[in-house]
């Protein structure tokens, strides 16, 4: 067992003397949760495209170091931790490929556009049981059309080296989400999970560990193997329909991307594996494979799913479910003053949709549209662009159009096909945006006011639905109401952690619509499962540029209290230009302890091991999940806000191979490694 003391903070809990002399101890104190931005101050400087970050200790020092996959064939971020508050981008050192050259090319930060990377999660793990975390990251697969291997970095010798075709990982095919790292056969070592967006080729998959690499193993171990059929969806979606009524038990969550998390949803001290997919299932882990439990916890009828936390909000022990649900990638358009305008027109094959307004000015007119993989055959096909009647090529460069060329006033011509159209009608003052292309993003800028906005083919989208809060009774879920219940948000991703130490769960979630971020929202709780909104999210309200995208969790500076990081660079062009943002959580005078597992007859790392811990006549669960939500992954040092108390009572670790290790009167504000035993002491 290794103790590290905190380094930063000595004595937080001094404030609390006059509590202790009066007589009162509780078990929690009552404090505002605090955020500070700290990004430019920590060395974090990136805007661009991001798809998800993944906290993770790459040289072993006991300082989390960030992965941040940034997508859109922008080149990864790989913060190290410098002990101080500060972190040093070291991607270009610490990355290399299976030949030993350097990862992202000749110069150090781009790759040639045949290998530009289309990341998306990641994980890290020390699967090889080699004392050091490795690193698995996921690809979108040329969107389906075409092909982009995953990467599986070994870190060895101070450096990352890919070796994902060597240990069978590349899955080049796969569509993929969010992986994530479980011992599935129970023998001791981590296996794979891959999350992929639904491919026939290619579905998610599950991949033992074997000597020779990872194999995989979907049909032996009772995993569906690809995309349900239209009849199984169907009658997924009539048992949810039922489930919501009252008749019947098995209801169909349905999620926007695939990921899956590990939780103890029946109380058998084991965790069970939830994969989102559409719809979301509920395994079993057995010695013999995988069982379908979803019917069995009554799961109910909720769609448009964007992430998910599976933690005990209302104190009984058992994992709630809260659910985040949005439509980020709904047709809108916005005007942002009286001289700028901004949307996207979105349609399904054979459609198309406009935006029109009045202006006497000339316009400046960008077209963005989706990034596309290299490997996307797609990619080189472009919509034809049509000013009036005069075709033009479409490029990403802004085109400035005046009302006194009369081309722009024609039409274009009748066998036009699949393209966009630009019109400008002299009589009306009227411009007019179409679009049957499937996606496109655009930004515009007058020379005189907007006004008179009209949409043809659809209704203008904030994207906002109703989050979800189920409770679990220990039989199921049932939905209750949830934090500002009845009003929607359009948030992305959510986090859940002690922010303030006093011995419950909170919230925090990342929100943007579809063309432009909004303020992300802090919960707190009250200990009981009712939360109460946090002014300006306690500091961490996020950025105006870009699109809120992603947020993973991490107590970076060894304080005691976990801090937050942000990415804003969600979706297609134009609107992926949000920085990286760090927020620092300033704490209080609640104590706190940080556990770090270390298995040996169980996987190194721990992962499926439940802690219980009591202190003050409270107790608290927590378990060692490896940290993941969609496209993101969190910090595996386990963390519990303790309140005002000076005394762990009690500290059970169930270990995955069965063992369970007590620990008692613990002293809190420290980060306490616990290794497995060889047997129940």
């Amino acid at each position: 067992m290794r103790i590290f003391r905190n380094p930063l903070r000595p004595g937080r809990h001094r404030g609390l003397a006059w509590l202790i002399l009066a007589g009162a101890i509780p078990t929690a104190t009552l404090a505002d949760i605090r955020f500070e931005e700290t990004s430019p101050a920590a060395g974090l400087h990136f805007a661009g495209p991001s798809a998800g970050s993944s906290w993770g200790d790459f040289d072993g020092d006991g300082w989390p170091d960030l992965w941040v996959s940034n997508h859109h064939g922008t080149p990864p971020s790989l913060y190290l931790n410098r002990h101080d508050g500060t972190f040093t981008e070291a991607a270009a050192e610490i990355l290399v490929d299976d030949a030993g050259e350097n990862f992202l090319g000749p110069n150090g930060r781009h790759l040639a556009a045949a290998a530009a990377p289309d990341f998306h999660g990641a994980a890290w793990a020390d699967f090889d049981n080699d004392g050091d975390q490795d690193l698995i990251v996921v690809t979108g697969g040329g969107a389906g059309r075409g092909a982009s291997a995953n990467r599986l970095f070994i870190n060895e010798n101070g450096r990352l080296t890919n070796l994902a075709a060597k240990y069978g990982a590349d899955y080049p095919l796969g569509r993929g989400r969010t992986p994530l790292w479980l011992d599935i056969d129970q023998d001791g070592k981590l296996d794979l999970l891959l999350m992929n967006h639904a491919r026939a080729e290619a579905p998610s998959a599950i991949f033992l560990q074997t000597p020779a690499g990872f194999s995989p193993a979907n049909e032996p171990l009772g995993f569906p193997r690809g995309k349900p059929s239209l009849l199984e969806r169907i009658m997924d979606r009539l048992r949810g329909y039922a489930a919501t009524l009252g008749y019947g038990k098995s209801g169909a969550v349905r999620s926007t991307d695939e990921f899956a998390q590990l939780a103890d949803l029946t109380g058998d001290g084991r965790p069970e594996l939830i994969t989102y997919m559409r719809p979301t299932r509920i395994y079993s882990i057995t010695a013999s494979g995988l069982r379908d439990i979803s019917g069995d916890m009554a799961p109910p009828d909720i769609g448009s799913v964007q992430d998910a936390i599976l933690e005990d909000l209302n104190g009984d022990g058992r994992p709630d479910w809260y659910l985040v649900r949005a439509k980020p990638w709904e047709a809108d358009v916005v005007q942002t003053d009286a001289t700028h305008l901004q949307g996207n027109l979105a349609n399904k094959p054979g459609q198309s949709s406009a935006v029109s307004f009045v202006t006497p000015g000339s316009i400046t007119l960008e077209i963005h549209r989706p990034w596309m993989d290299p490997s996307d055959p797609a990619r080189a096909k472009r919509p034809a662009l049509y000013l009036g009647a005069r075709q033009s090529e479409l490029t990403e460069a802004a085109l400035t159009l005046s009302p006194g060329d009369e081309s722009i006033g024609g039409a274009a011509p009748p066998d036009a096909g699949e393209g966009i159209f630009v019109h400008y009608s002299r009589d009306t003052e009227t411009w007019t945006l179409r679009s049957s292309s499937p996606a496109i993003g655009y930004l515009l800028a007058s020379t005189a006011p907007i006004s008179s906005i009209e949409t043809e083919g659809f209704k203008p989208s904030k994207g906002r639905l109703e989050n979800r809060l189920l409770l679990n009774d220990g039989k199921g879920f049932t939905v209750t109401k949830g934090p500002e219940a009845g009003q929607p948000t359009a948030c992305s991703s959510v986090a859940a952690g002690d922010f303030d130490n006093d011995m419950d769960i909170d919230l925090y979630l990342v929100c943007a619509d579809p063309t432009q971020n909004q303020p992300n929202i802090l919960y707190e709780n009250d200990g009981r499962g009712n939360f109460t909104r946090v002014a300006q999210a306690g500091g961490a309200a996020g950025s105006d540029r870009g699109r809120g995208n992603q947020v993973s969790v991490a107590d970076y500076d060894r304080d005691g209290f976990l801090d937050l990081f942000v990415t804003n660079g969600a979706g297609p062009p134009p609107f992926a230009d949000g920085p990286h943002q760090l927020f620092r959580n300033l704490g209080n005078g609640n104590h706190w302890i940080e556990i770090d597992l270390v298995g040996t007859r169980s996987n190194r790392d721990g992962i499926g091991a439940l802690l219980t811990l009591e202190a003050g006549g409270k107790r608290q669960t927590r378990i060692r999940g490896g940290g993941m939500h969609s496209f993101s992954q969190n910090h595996s040092r386990i963390h519990f806000g303790l309140g005002a108390n000076e005394t762990i009572d009690r500290l059970s670790v169930r270990w995955p191979s069965g063992i369970v290790q007590e620990l008692r009167n613990l002293r809190p504000d420290q980060i306490l490694s616990i290794t497995e035993p060889e047997q129940t002491r």
